[in-house]
């Protein structure tokens, strides 16, 4: 999975406290609460904080005027700010994938992460805390 960034929010911020968030993945086993992601295969345990990954912002690598403004990170824990983004809007944009698993997360306070202005965060630690219903 990749994020764009404009110029403006490529510096990181400090979560001032812990954020819940929400995260799409592959349940591996839900029996025990072991789940993945589709795209980087990071497997999570729930309430197990998942190892923290240097995130690196770097230019978008494309030809065209639009996107030579765009920076792009493609490691680090993808997820949606629970803030801008519904549940419906999440199972929305991943309707095509199987298997799926919504679930809630804790990004811990003081993790450095970077969100765009459609609410998907890229952070560098994360906890599966439970399945969405």
């Amino acid at each position: 999975m990749c994020m764009t960034l404009t110029k403006d929010r490529i510096l990181p911020k400090i979560a001032e406290s812990d954020m819940t968030v929400l995260k799409v993945t592959s349940v591996s086993d839900i029996n025990s609460n072991t789940f993945s992601s589709d795209i980087q295969k990071y497997v999570y345990i729930r309430n197990v904080p998942a190892p923290h990954i240097e995130v690196k912002v770097e230019p978008f690598v494309c030809d065209c005027n639009l996107c030579r403004k765009l920076y792009s990170i493609s490691e680090g824990y993808h997820s949606y700010s629970l803030k801008k983004v519904s549940i419906e809007y999440a199972k929305k944009e991943n309707k095509r994938q199987t298997c799926i698993a919504y679930v809630h997360c804790t990004i811990p306070k003081g993790t450095k992460y970077w969100e765009n202005i459609h609410g998907n965060i890229v952070s560098e630690t994360i906890t599966i805390n439970g399945v969405v219903t």
